[in-house]
């Protein structure tokens, strides 16, 4: 039972070094991360993250497009105050950067994380528009 663990173990470790080599030569490739100049490789890598992390907002305002729905139902199924109006009003008032501030509140960001997410969010034209 323990060679198959460790074989399993192996295997993975294995696979990620691969995985991981893929990747990193792939990302190297699209940002210019093995240039030779200093300076440039620095900017790349600079570049690099911010991408990162626009893919992370594109993410949350995907995942906020998911639960929208959820939302206007538990909004018209529980709450029996709120007319259907006020429910799909509430849901298209909703903004990118609730997300982020709902992400931040339940500790899902770093605070660093967080600052950074707000500040794409703010230049991005997606995050200052409702759904």
């Amino acid at each position: 039972m323990a060679t198959t663990k460790s074989s399993a173990v192996a295997w993975y470790r294995s696979r990620n070094k691969n995985l991981k080599a893929e990747t990193d030569a792939l990302a190297a490739s699209l940002y210019g991360l093995n240039s030779e100049d200093e300076h440039q490789r620095y900017l790349n890598y600079q570049t690099y993250k911010r991408e990162v992390i626009r893919n992370f907002v594109l993410y949350l305002h995907l995942a906020l497009e998911d639960l929208a729905p959820c939302l206007f139902d538990f909004l018209v199924k529980r709450n029996k105050q709120l007319t259907k109006k006020k429910a799909i009003q509430i849901v298209n008032d909703l903004w990118s950067a609730d997300l982020v501030e709902w992400c931040a509140r339940l500790k899902l960001v770093k605070p660093k994380q967080y600052k950074q997410l707000i500040e794409l969010n703010r230049r991005n034209k997606c995050g200052t528009t409702g759904f």
